[in-house]
């Protein structure tokens, strides 16, 4: 029996969201009734409850299979479903998942396990890497895939990123087990519809299937324990085209909320046409326009409207098949932001990367509690922290100045929309050319000479930190963002685990957005400086460039009308109204270009946000007559956007 602490790692491990009867019939329900189902697999089973929900749908079924790699988890499914086979395998290397001639239906609700979990470790999950080349191996060993389709599915399992969660590996797998006429039913986080990671399976499902139904829960309530919205999917795998030849399809989205949700079922409030429940389901699916009610949307939206940004740049990716490889397809802007400015040619619009502003992610030390330190008191040499709760002893601590690199971890610790060093409280514990004393010996010979011994009272803040074990028994040294730190070879240590990567140009930014907002999202400004940098947190998209009048333009910029407008509409929603904006989205910002005397106005608004840390109205007026000058109806489209973007932040604030 797993402790409390260790179940919840457990289960963030294995990525388990048990999907429940109720999120597994509402699935169910969204397949057609003459699908001429004879075939169900779910290849990541967990409790089974999607299996129970699709049986009990279809009726006899020749076969019908689940794969889990939880031993535990299988044992109580096979004592609940005794009647359906359940096997203890993990699904990239299972031969029982090869079918002759495909699944008619694969249903499942893929981990979700960041890409940080995925490493090796004494549990049954296995690491990225064998995720990877297991994946390889079992579409090849497919039967049904043939020619190009073989080949298509291969390049996406090689190609697909190193920083996706489980659930990417995961889709292909199972869109590669589905038969041509079968069908694809998923329950997946929200995000797929927006992460950079994700474009693989967009591209997928353009490719090879026909997506019938979306259904989102908008106020992120069906799993307890998650923290983002959810998606239910179904697609019916068809012959596979090629993109620019095949017809632009629409595809119904269903949004429902909370007050649907009865005891026994997510729409059992449902009321349409006098029906209610299911029986209303599936005359509001029905319909094949726009249609509202209470509790629920839909939405006929075309596929680009669903993945506007996902060949964006097509031919940098190397899992898109040759055929597709058309440059600058789909570099657009949102498609209610086209509608506004009546669908300008890309060609008006300049991208932050081609302005020389490059984007990315804050600084992760893998081990926050241990390399954030609290400052007290400084001087020109000296400074005092806080002590740790884990540590012995009482009072502050006393080390060099030199240890120490000022960092910036969340929103609160910045006033306005500028960081200001002398008011920043927190530090990183930066240990580059000197180790502890004990360490010594055990340094490879090639490196003795280039490290000095530490002062004492770092080594003891160390020690005390290499003695302490957290919730789960861990020490910091073995978290799994702190391991690639240590280096070291046969001939002894080269890096040890107390000494940070150096820090690049993306931790040490000149402006940076929260990652998570409550409100219309900000860009706030960082004086860096060679004497005093400034290193901000993972928890900020970061931005930095050469020039810094551009530095200055793309302040101003960022915290137009404009640009929160952009971001609503392509961040991801998350529970509790929050907006996450990811690196990936800020890179897709499009820009209006500008005449060289436009681009001098911006700049000096820049200026002014950076000195006064703030954008007051009549600013934010001055940088948003500016951003729409080059539009006909420049001012008409201005105050269409204020009224889009306010509805947005009004619509996801609901969730609240």
């Amino acid at each position: 029996m797993l402790k409390q602490g260790e179940d919840r790692y457990h289960k963030k491990r294995f990525g388990q969201y048990f999907s429940g009867s109720r999120v597994a019939e509402l699935l169910v329900s969204l397949l057609p009734d003459s699908a001429g189902i004879t075939s169900i697999v779910d290849p990541m089973a967990g409790k089974g409850d999607l299996l129970r929900a699709a049986k009990s749908f279809f009726g006899v079924c020749e076969t019908v299979l689940g794969v889990e790699i939880d031993r535990e988890v299988v044992k109580k499914c096979r004592q609940d479903m005794p009647e359906i086979r359940v096997i203890n395998k993990d699904a990239f290397c299972c031969k029982e998942l090869v079918s002759p001639a495909g699944w008619d239906l694969v249903i499942t609700n893929p981990p979700y396990v960041r890409y940080q979990l995925q490493v090796k470790d004494s549990t049954q999950m296995p690491s990225r890497e064998s995720i990877k080349k297991n994946l390889i191996r079992q579409i090849t060993s497919l039967k049904h895939l043939k020619g190009q389709d073989k080949e298509l599915f291969i390049k996406l399992a090689r190609g697909y990123s190193g920083l996706s969660d489980m659930a990417v590996p995961s889709w292909i797998l199972c869109a590669a087990l589905v038969k041509e006429g079968g069908f694809l039913a998923m329950v997946v986080p929200d995000t797929w519809l927006s992460r950079e990671y994700a474009a693989p399976i967009q591209y997928l499902l353009l490719k090879c299937f026909d997506i019938l139904v979306i259904v989102r829960d908008i106020n992120a309530v069906w799993f307890d324990d998650a923290l983002i919205k959810t998606c239910l999917v179904v697609a019916k795998r068809r012959k596979t085209g090629i993109l620019d030849q095949m017809k632009e399809r629409t595809v119904r989205v269903l949004n429902i909320s909370e007050e649907l949700t009865d005891s026994s079922s997510l729409i059992g409030n449902l009321i349409y046409e006098k029906q209610k429940g299911f029986a209303a389901l599936k005359k509001v699916l029905a319909v094949n326009e726009n249609n509202s009610g209470q509790g629920y949307s839909v939405e006929m939206k075309k596929e680009t409207e669903l993945f506007p940004f996902m060949l964006s740049d097509v031919r940098k990716q190397n899992w898109v098949m040759t055929e597709d490889q058309k440059e600058g397809l789909n570099r657009n802007l949102p498609e209610e932001m086209k509608r506004l400015t009546k669908g300008n040619s890309r060609t008006a619009y300049i991208s932050l990367e081609e302005a020389g502003i490059h984007c990315g992610q804050g600084f992760r030390s893998g081990a926050n509690d241990f390399f954030y330190v609290e400052v007290e008191a400084i001087n020109d040499s000296e400074v005092w922290i806080k002590r740790k709760a884990w540590q012995c002893g009482e009072g502050k601590i006393k080390i060099p100045v030199r240890y120490l690199v000022k960092g910036v971890q969340n929103r609160s610790e910045i006033t306005g929309l500028r960081v200001e060093p002398g008011n920043i409280k927190k530090a990183l514990l930066s240990v580059r050319e000197e180790i502890r004393s004990w360490d010594y010996e055990i340094c490879s010979p090639e490196c003795r000479d280039a490290y000095g011994i530490m002062e004492k009272a770092v080594e003891e803040y160390i020690n005390s930190a290499e003695s302490h074990t957290n919730s789960r028994g861990q020490h910091f040294k073995d978290y799994s963002a702190v391991c690639p730190n240590e280096k070291k070879d046969p001939s002894g240590y080269r890096r040890f685990w107390y000494m940070l990567p150096p820090f690049t140009r993306r931790h040490l930014p000149d402006l940076c957005m929260n990652r998570v907002c409550s409100s219309a999202c900000e860009c706030i400004y960082v004086p860096q400086s060679e004497d005093v940098p400034i290193v901000i947190d993972a928890n900020f998209v970061t931005m930095w460039g050469e020039e810094q009048r551009n530095i200055y333009i793309f302040l101003a910029l960022l915290n137009s009308t404009w640009s929160r407008c952009s971001l609503e509409l392509i961040g991801t929603v998350m529970g509790g109204g929050a907006l996450k904006v990811e690196a990936s989205h800020v890179k897709k910002l499009l820009f209006p270009r500008f005449s060289d005397s436009q681009a001098d106005s911006l700049e000096d608004c820049g200026r002014r946000i950076a000195d006064n840390s703030a954008v007051l109205p009549a600013l934010l007026n001055e940088i948003d007559e500016i951003v729409f000058e080059p539009f006909e109806d420049g001012d008409k489209i201005r105050l269409e956007m204020k009224k889009l973007m306010e509805l947005k932040l009004r619509e996801r604030r609901k969730n609240k």
